[in-house]
């Protein structure tokens, strides 16, 4: 190890067998941190059931421990990993660790793995918000006086866009740095010209997510159905539906897709080695989700992959996207407008193409290797600041990139 490096901890109740958002934010940022020398241990929870999610590697040179166990539970729309257990400051305390420089925790005011860690464990703490959408987050509503305590634990709060920091600061006012998600562009890159191997007469439609209530794919259903019964203008190709991602809501949108007529693949969860194929073998990516996005991860990856995006005018997405030239956004829940951006990409090659390139462009502000560098930064100027004695320096929000 190298005489600058950090012993750094990372808490998430996401992760692995699980997959998400958070998930992939989390790998990522071990990945990064442990290839730049660092001495990265992951804390999560093992999955109380058997069977879910995929049996992907771990993060090479990162220490992955479990406390206690994870499960799924409906929250804001979807499903939110939850950890539960007891015992754990003694199970930590066996295992002879040297004491982390830097904790820091992915959605620390979530129960219970979280706010143990934010309480229990030593080092300087520090926190990273995903949560948005237009609900006022209930747990942050009932508990924010008993949350206050936990809260000012943390030394520097971190959020995903300006979105989550909103969201977070309508009930912990405060100072928020968005540091925004990455994404890996040696797996997801642009495809190679005419490497897009659609059936003749008809293109691709890919979504990526869970089939969870917020995520539209009923709207979805519904956009491509209108496409094939009423062709508006000139005549474009018919649109198939390839949803990569489970959950609750998968059976109901596989009858629905029968009913309506849809050629759609529910191909599940798919390993993360086999996702960029995926992307690759699509035309048009879409991010139908009504609510309770903050960023969009799956957007980041389309882009990459040199995709033109169809998304819904949510502040997490509109932000996430801002001046890349890469989507078509239509309003939330509007089946109609939704079906007409996609007849629109469908009929104009040209500028499916121009706005894949202007994506695949627009990613590279998010590279991970950037993204894990200004992390980086930020743990050592805390540790600077704590080490003379002082506060940290204000975290204005600003954007990374």
């Amino acid at each position: 190890m190298n005489p600058g490096a950090l012993e750094v901890w990372l808490v998430s109740q996401s992760y692995l067998p699980y997959y998400g958002g958070i998930t992939e934010h989390v790998w990522h940022l071990a990945e990064r941190l442990a290839a730049r020398g660092h001495r990265v241990r992951l804390w999560t929870g093992q999955p109380l059931r058997d069977g879910h999610g995929s049996r992907d590697p771990d993060p090479p040179g990162v220490d992955v421990l479990r406390l206690g166990h994870t499960l799924r539970l409906p929250s804001n729309g979807a499903r939110a990993c939850v950890t539960f257990g007891w015992g754990w400051r003694q199970r930590v305390a066996a295992l002879g660790l040297r004491p982390p420089d830097i904790v820091h925790i992915q959605s620390p005011l979530e129960p219970f793995l979280p706010l143990w860690a934010l309480r229990q464990l030593p080092g300087v703490k520090i926190g990273t918000f995903h949560t948005g959408g237009t609900h006022r987050h209930w747990g942050y509503r009932h508990c924010a006086r008993w949350l206050a305590g936990p809260m000012s634990r943390l030394r520097v709060r971190l959020a995903v866009s300006p979105e989550a920091a909103r969201y977070v600061a309508a009930h912990f006012p405060g100072d928020y740095r968005v540091m925004p998600n990455g994404v890996d562009l040696t797996r997801f890159r642009p495809r190679r010209a005419g490497a897009r191997g659609a059936p003749c007469g008809e293109l691709r439609v890919l979504f990526v997510g869970r089939c969870d209530p917020r995520k539209g794919l009923a709207t979805l259903l519904e956009a491509l159905a209108l496409t094939r019964r009423r062709r508006t203008g000139a005549p474009h190709p018919h649109l198939s539906l390839v949803v990569v991602g489970d959950g609750p809501e998968r059976p109901m949108l596989e009858r629905r897709a029968r009913a309506l007529g849809v050629p759609t693949e529910f191909a599940g969860g798919v390993p993360r080695a086999q996702l960029p194929r995926r992307y690759g073998d699509a035309e048009i990516f879409v991010a139908p989700s009504t609510d309770g996005e903050s960023f969009g991860v799956s957007l980041l990856e389309a882009m990459a992959c040199g995709l033109p995006i169809v998304a819904s005018r949510i502040p997490g997405y509109r932000e996430t996207l801002r001046d890349s030239g890469a989507a078509l956004l239509f309003d939330p829940g509007s089946a109609r407008a939704l079906a007409a951006a996609l007849v629109t990409l469908a009929g104009d090659a040209v500028r499916r193409e121009r706005m894949g390139e202007m994506g695949a462009r627009f990613a590279r502000r998010f590279d991970w290797e950037l993204v894990a560098g200004q992390v980086e930064e930020v743990y050592r100027g805390v540790l600077g600041a704590t080490r003379r004695g002082r506060a940290a320096a204000p975290t204005a929000l600003s954007l990374v990139g």
